[in-house]
């Protein structure tokens, strides 16, 4: 079977598009498939349309968004390779109330989506949707005995008497992440932020957080598992927001790979109803909602009072291994 994935496929895995678009990749490489890979950032030089036509997929994937300027291209891709079944993916989508109304007139053959807000939209507009999680890689993310968790806390400079509550992602508004500031109040407590370098951040953000104590880095991390096994808990603040044009200002795919990452590292982890998370994770076994800065410091305390941590039980469901096998199956029937 011959696909063409579209999506991000240069620099630093250390956001999460990027990630998804190079783990897809890989993954499906192991697949009895024939793969093109076109970065998105190239979609505007003609050549790289005529290697798709010539390449004569019968799958083209669209990994990153959407957009209504993705399913466009999706559209005229498919009108160009006429034999051809079109994808895309809803981790991150990004629509104005006005450009939904346009999305039937550019239907993809499917839309894998994660939330139930992205499903209801792409239903509305009369597409096919399918789910389709993002996934965690188990066997890289995984948890560690305390005596190598104090090793790597010293390999980084971080405190080994301290409670570490961990957060991995963009220093931005959309974020969330000046929540955290009204957690270092304690002690006790360190508060580590490490932020994706590649996408840019916000420079007084960054200063406002540091000014209260928290720990901020603005790097790439090549081994970020270490990161995660350094930390006592993994807290996601970010809630769904939109502008007054009905656009996501949320820094976050819809599943974030963050918060599979740390529980994959058996980690606990504190969250918000944010996108996909509530139509996948019960509350329970390490893994707490909070809503409020009230509610947060209430599951650390049952945190740190010795509840039960099971959440790498809950995503062993999300290997890469087992999605892909599930992604295959997809570009089966639609070509059957």
């Amino acid at each position: 079977m011959r696909v063409c994935l579209i999506g991000e496929f240069f620099g630093q895995p250390d956001e999460g598009m990027r990630k998804i678009s190079l783990t897809l990749a890989e993954k499906l490489k192991s697949g009895n498939l024939q793969l093109l890979l076109i970065d998105i950032r190239e979609l505007i030089n003609p050549r790289k349309v005529f290697m798709i036509i010539a390449f004569k997929p019968q799958i083209i994937h669209y990994l990153h968004g959407p957009t209504l300027r993705s399913l466009i291209m999706l559209k005229l891709l498919s009108i160009l390779c006429k034999k051809s079944k079109t994808i895309s993916s809803a981790f991150h989508p990004q629509f104005t109330y006005l450009e939904r109304n346009l999305i039937p007139f550019f239907r993809p053959n499917i839309v894998l989506v994660q939330s139930d807000a992205t499903e209801a939209i792409f239903k509305t507009a009369g597409c096919r949707t399918q789910f389709f999680p993002s996934g965690v890689d188990i066997s890289r993310f995984k948890p560690i005995s305390h005596k190598e968790k104090m090793r790597l806390r010293l390999k980084y400079g971080l405190p080994e008497d301290k409670f570490i509550l961990l957060h991995i992602g963009s220093i931005k508004e959309g974020r969330n992440i000046k929540l955290l500031k009204h957690l270092q109040d304690s002690k006790d407590i360190q508060i580590l932020v490490v932020g994706a370098l590649s996408v840019g951040f916000d420079i007084r953000l960054k200063m406002e957080l540091s000014s209260r104590g928290i720990i901020v880095w603005i790097d790439y991390v090549k081994d970020i598992e270490e990161i995660y096994q350094t930390a006592d808990c993994y807290i996601f603040p970010t809630i769904s927001k939109y502008d007054s044009k009905g656009r996501a200002i949320a820094n976050s795919i819809e599943m974030p790979l963050t918060v599979l990452e740390a529980m994959a590292t058996n980690l606990p982890v504190i969250a918000t109803r944010f996108g996909a998370l509530p139509r996948v994770f019960n509350e329970g076994a390490g893994f707490y909602y909070a809503d409020n800065k009230e509610e947060i410091k209430k599951a650390i305390d049952q945190i740190r009072n010795g509840a039960i941590i099971q959440t790498r039980d809950m995503v062993m469901g999300f290997a890469w291994e087992e999605l892909i096998q599930q992604l295959i199956r997809i570009y089966e029937d639609l070509t059957n």
